[in-house]
């Protein structure tokens, strides 16, 4: 039996899951699936060595967004419990100038007020404005249940992020790409350029889909891996 992990991304909990895995499992059959949260590691290592002592049998591991990041490390620093990577809109771009601060200012915000304060700016990134309502509410609910405090911690960790290119060169386990096509954030040409940095992968982009992909287009998104869990039968 097959056993797929799940990782979210920055504020996002389960719900971001639910519906991709619970779809795959059906596409899949027999399979345990597991959705584990980020925690507040300083750093992404961090975050992946509290993860990988949480699941012992090896396993696909799916990450989103910052939770890509964290799978990819987990690839790196434990290649026998990692099977195959799903990295979903994951970033590739290294920390910019001003961004540091740009994203502690939000922080500030978020410790101070709330997470409310900043959940509807963040609707606006990661779905667009023109997100379907249903999609979007439930998007900031979701980002209505993480404390402040974890935020905090997670945008550190994600500012701690090293350049990536090399990392990807690294990568000797199957690896699939999934971007979404209205992805401001990490648009389908970044998941290309880091596909041709992965020497076994495939890289793929779901048309009308933003940055939370999995909450927007759990179908096509469980589908997507289902193909290639199965087109590896080593570990499906």
């Amino acid at each position: 039996m097959s056993t797929i992990v799940f990782l979210p991304g920055l504020l996002c909990d389960d719900e971001l899951w639910t519906e991709a895995s619970s779809q795959l499992a059906q596409l899949l059959g027999p399979c345990r699936i597991e959705i584990l949260s980020l925690g507040n590691g300083a750093t992404i290592p961090d975050m992946a060595d509290a993860i990988a002592s949480r699941f012992a049998e090896q396993a696909v591991v799916v990450g989103h967004s910052l939770g890509a990041l964290v799978a990819l490390e987990l690839a790196l620093r434990y290649p026998d419990r990692v099977a195959a990577l799903g990295l979903v809109c994951m970033g590739i771009r290294s920390v910019g100038a001003g961004e540091a601060e740009a994203r502690r200012q939000v922080v500030r915000e978020a410790l101070g007020s709330g997470i409310g304060a900043i959940a509807g700016q963040w609707g606006d990134v990661v779905l667009g404005r023109d997100a379907e309502p249903g999609t979007r509410a439930r998007a900031l609910a979701m980002a209505g249940r993480i404390p402040a405090e974890l935020y905090a911690a997670q945008i550190e960790a994600f500012l701690s992020r090293m350049p990536i290119e090399e990392r990807l060169r690294a990568i000797e386990v199957p690896a699939v790409l999934v971007n979404g096509g209205r992805d401001a954030l990490a648009p389908p040409q970044d998941g290309q350029w880091a596909a041709d940095r992965i020497a076994r992968s495939t890289m793929t982009s779901v048309p009308c889909a933003a940055h939370l992909l999995p909450l927007e287009q759990p179908g096509a998104l469980a589908r997507l891996l289902a193909s290639f869990i199965q087109a590896h039968s080593d570990y499906a």
